[in-house]
């Protein structure tokens, strides 16, 4: 598709693949803006359900009145293939940030968290659960000259649950990262559900490994719903006590004992008083 012209933006290259859709880096042949186009493969593309939840996500992400939220510009079907136009990522995805082995220092963890709870805040708002939230979903963008720690940005609602039911119903999510309720009962999902996975990235963020590893699904759903997680500082003992008791209470099996968004936005706000 290289070289092709999408709705006056023209294939540049290619950007990345996953969730069954292939991202391209474009620019406008006019005004030389440039844009993501996220193409849906052309063997999902036959599913007519498929095709709703991918126009419907996009719906959904728009819903969300944040800044950190990627934006959605147009949608449309090229040659078979439906297409979404999207905001242009200036940076890195989180889970290049943590495949490059650098360790991150506690405050920059704590900013970052902070920023994720600030969006999920209005995701709630918007009467909206991701229900995929991970590494590869949260952009790291930079601008020094705003301020020389890296925005976050969440992208890619295609699980997302919604209140407004624009969403046709999906069971599937990422299993390092999926709640027990989503194991247990596809169609549950709160905010708490997004809070769990943001205690699974913040577990991996400190001790450079995911809470539960499994060789199939199958073990995920076993470790997610029966096994309780291991305790950060017994991986690394250098932890401070409050973010590791942070952390367990955000990994809880029942949704309802895990932090409020208010309670995380406080304790990630206090971060200099860890210890």
């Amino acid at each position: 598709m290289l070289g092709e012209t999408i709705k006056d933006f023209r294939l540049l290259q290619h950007y990345d693949s996953y969730d069954f859709t292939r991202l391209f880096i474009a620019e406008h042949v006019l005004i030389k803006t440039k844009a993501i186009i996220r193409v849906l493969d052309s063997a999902i593309a036959t599913r007519p359900l498929a095709v709703d939840r991918f126009f419907s996500a996009a719906l959904a992400a728009n819903l969300v009145k944040h800044a950190g939220v990627v934006r959605i510009y147009d949608a449309g079907v090229h040659r078979g293939s439906p297409y979404l136009i999207e905001e242009l990522r200036d940076g890195e995805t989180l889970a290049r940030r943590i495949r490059d082995g650098n360790p991150m220092p506690l405050d920059e963890v704590a900013n970052l968290c902070r920023q994720i709870t600030s969006i999920l805040f209005a995701m709630r708002r918007a009467q909206l659960v991701h229900c995929d939230l991970k590494p590869r979903h949260i952009f790291l963008a930079h601008d020094a000259e705003l301020d020389p720690r890296p925005r976050v940005m969440i992208g890619n609602f295609l699980f997302a649950k919604s209140q407004h039911a624009i969403l046709p119903d999906a069971v599937a999510g990422t299993p390092p990262y999926m709640a027990p309720e989503r194991w247990e009962n596809p169609s549950a999902a709160s905010t708490a559900t997004d809070v769990y996975a943001l205690g699974c990235i913040l577990f991996e963020l400190c001790c450079g490994r995911r809470p539960f590893h499994g060789a199939a699904v199958d073990d995920y759903i076993q470790l997610h719903t029966n096994q309780i997680a291991p305790r950060a500082r017994d991986l690394l003992p250098s932890l401070p006590v409050a973010l590791d008791e942070l952390i367990a209470e955000m990994l809880a099996k029942d949704p309802a004992h895990r932090p409020s968004l208010e309670t995380l936005e406080t304790r990630f706000a206090a971060a200099q008083t860890w210890h």
